[in-house]
């Protein structure tokens, strides 16, 4: 008994023949864009749950050592590499799917990720502001002018307030004077030294 020999064709996978039908621009880009992707979805999904070790506040987006934009936040770190190249990547492929040139996909890839960059930055950097200001120092009240609030008794026999502006706020302060005299209230006054956590020492301008 004899058997027809039957030809099976190898069917193609869908992602192949996806893959086989991209420029090289195009699957260049795609080599870009899914890495990065990845590590950004990872490192914020650790983040969110408190696993990732992204920086001394644990935060995603703290900068790590890198060169310094200016503001205490530094440019060229890891985090922002991985956000710079997953919007550039996306943008290149939103680009290439519009039907624009290598060379303008190219310049508005860039240009967007730069954008995009520059803003998650700014928005950190005011968060931390906020922070910080937040988190008030007495001890940055040093050396700065104020005003008398209330009438500071002399010689340290009683606190009066002082009313300055530190760490981006302004803020109303207990002090006191080693002067003779009492300080009344509208007095321009400089913080020469602070008491505990709270009280500034102050003399008269």
């Amino acid at each position: 008994m004899r058997f027809n020999s039957l030809n099976f064709q190898k069917k193609e996978k869908p992602m192949q023949v996806f893959f086989e039908t991209m420029s090289s621009y195009e699957k260049v880009l795609w080599g870009l864009t899914i890495p990065f992707t990845l590590i950004f979805i990872i490192q914020l999904f650790l983040n969110f749950f408190g696993i990732g070790g992204g920086g001394d506040d644990g935060e995603f987006f703290a900068d790590s050592d890198g060169v310094d934009s200016g503001h205490g936040h530094p440019i060229f770190t890891f985090r922002n590499f991985i956000i710079f190249f997953t919007v550039f990547g996306w943008a290149g492929l939103t680009c290439h799917k519009f039907g624009l040139s290598i060379h303008s996909g190219l310049i508005i890839s860039t240009v967007f990720a730069l954008i995009i960059l520059a803003a998650v930055m700014s928005s950190f950097i005011m968060m931390n502001r906020l922070a910080e200001s937040g988190n008030f120092n007495i001890k940055n009240c040093a050396g700065l002018d104020a005003q008398v609030y209330l009438e500071i008794p002399p010689s340290r026999n009683g606190m009066g307030k002082i009313q300055l502006n530190v760490q981006g706020a302004f803020r109303e302060i207990d002090a006191v004077t080693d002067g003779n005299e009492s300080i009344k209230t509208g007095s321009l006054v400089s913080v020469s030294d602070t008491v505990g956590s709270n009280i500034a020492v102050v003399k008269k301008k």
